[in-house]
């Protein structure tokens, strides 16, 4: 790691920032502006995204950079080079756009000529920062020149694990924040507990305590019974009492079933 002294102190002051941030509206006000500052970028991004089927839904900074070239991103996103990357295999470092694609290619392609172009995300860095295939949760970073260096690879690499953790209690604390859907349609949807990949419909959700939806979210991201009460700090006996109120209010048998009732798109 080619990182220097005053790097690390940079990024830990970042850390320290982070450990402070509980809900998406600082997520974009905070968090976002302050990676984009320590990485030298004019535009940071999380993605939550799914690719199969492919659904994007963004936080933005700075937003309005970002709204004259949303439709035209969702009409060309799939052939984003991250997308073709992440689709066989979540990288577990961070990748630049110059890693997957030659220069000539992607500034010969629609994306970059439509979307990335205009709005001066000429080279664009991400790192995947939780999921497992076909979700996808990442956060980029985006300038116009110069392209990102090792160094600043690094630096990245080093944030993500406390960007990670940032993210899970924004998810977990947030009533709601409206975010921005880019694919498969532009629109603005909910962040929150009731996650949008894992969502409940209001009837749904009237049925259901908080903690029930907790509970069901981790366990649609895989997580067993014993992973997810380490997480909530509680018993798996909790964790599996919860479940078993959660089914029996949903009407289902088993997690499963619970899971794909939680899917709007």
């Amino acid at each position: 790691m080619g990182l220097t002294r005053g790097d690390l102190l940079s990024a830990l002051d970042l850390v320290e920032q982070m450990l402070d941030i509980r809900t998406f509206a600082e997520v974009e006000d905070r968090l976002l502006p302050g990676i984009a500052t320590l990485l030298h970028s004019d535009l940071a991004v999380y993605h939550h995204c799914d690719l199969a089927p492919l659904l994007e839904i963004d936080i933005f900074w700075p937003s309005d950079v970002f709204r004259p070239s949303l439709e035209a991103y969702s009409s060309v996103m799939h052939t984003h080079p991250f997308v073709r990357t992440f689709a066989r295999e979540l990288p577990k470092i961070p990748v630049t756009i110059l890693d997957v694609v030659s220069a000539r290619e992607w500034r010969a392609s629609a994306l970059f000529a439509e979307s990335h172009g205009p709005m001066g995300a000429h080279h664009q860095m991400t790192v995947n920062i939780a999921g497992r295939l076909p979700r996808v949760r990442a956060v980029s970073v985006a300038r116009a020149s110069p392209a990102y260096s090792l160094r600043e690879r690094d630096m990245l690499n080093v944030l993500a694990p406390h960007v990670r953790a940032t993210m899970r209690r924004a998810y977990l604390l947030s009533t709601g924040y409206l975010a921005q859907a880019v694919v498969p349609v532009v629109d603005r949807v909910v962040l929150g507990r009731h996650d949008p990949v894992l969502h409940l419909p209001d009837a749904m959700a009237a049925r259901l305590t908080a903690r029930q939806v907790e509970v069901l979210h981790l366990v649609a991201d895989g997580l067993s019974n014993h992973q997810a009460a380490r997480r909530l700090g509680v018993a798996p006996s909790t964790v599996a009492k919860h479940l078993e109120n959660a089914f029996d209010r949903l009407e289902v048998d088993n997690r499963t079933s619970a899971v794909q009732l939680l899917r709007p798109m």
